[in-house]
């Protein structure tokens, strides 16, 4: 997770491209068990399962994500609607984070490599990060990084191509747009002809 790496708070020991997630905290006193429980009851709420372990003295955040893809790996293999389901259900999980009154969505890793897709139904993995320290200083600053990684890695998929898509990047572009109606927008926009469509994605 970009700051908290980089600060030194947490250490990513993930070993090979099909492990588990697994991240050692550097101080065990920025664990958080309220959230950690917290995170136990909502498994299967959208979170990949989390497990409090032991590391060299240090606790180990340990996620079970075998049974998982990741969003990068994952998307280009989509069709249009499969891409549209993804969609919906990442922005439906952060979507609940953020309305959710014990966990913040500031603990959630946005990295494309760890968050995650169900093969078998396509739904949505995230990684919640128990901790005391924050990834992101606002709910502003979350959101802008993660449309923005988002937007680019859309455009590096020009298979992709449907109207609703093009509907969905030009909202997601759009940052006055709340995620909520990029939600609804992703699922009832209405056909344009193939010219806007590929218009409103340049």
């Amino acid at each position: 997770m970009g700051v908290l790496t980089e600060y030194g708070a947490i250490r990513d020991i993930t070993s090979g491209s099909n492990a588990n997630i697994a991240y050692v905290l550097h101080d065990n006193n920025d664990f958080s068990l309220t959230e950690y429980k917290v995170l136990q009851s909502q498994y299967n709420t959208g979170f990949i399962k989390c497990m409090q372990m032991m590391y060299n003295g240090k606790i180990e955040l340990y996620y079970l994500t075998s049974e998982y893809k990741t969003f990068s790996s994952m998307l280009p293999t989509l069709d249009g609607k499969g891409f549209e389901t993804v969609m919906v259900n990442l922005l439906n999980a952060i979507i609940e984070v953020k309305n959710n009154g014990f966990l913040s969505y500031q603990k959630i890793d946005i990295s494309f490599e760890h968050i995650f897709i169900h093969p078998s139904n396509l739904s949505v993995g995230l990684i919640y990060v128990p901790i005391t320290i924050r990834e992101f200083k606002d709910y502003a600053t979350f959101e802008t990084e993660f449309r923005t990684s988002l937007v680019q890695f859309i455009n590096s998929l020009p298979t992709l191509s449907s109207q609703r898509i093009s509907d969905f990047y030009t909202g997601l572009s759009n940052g006055t747009l709340p995620l909520e109606a990029l939600v609804s927008r992703i699922m009832y926009s209405t056909p344009r002809t193939e010219k806007e469509s590929y218009e409103g994605k340049g």
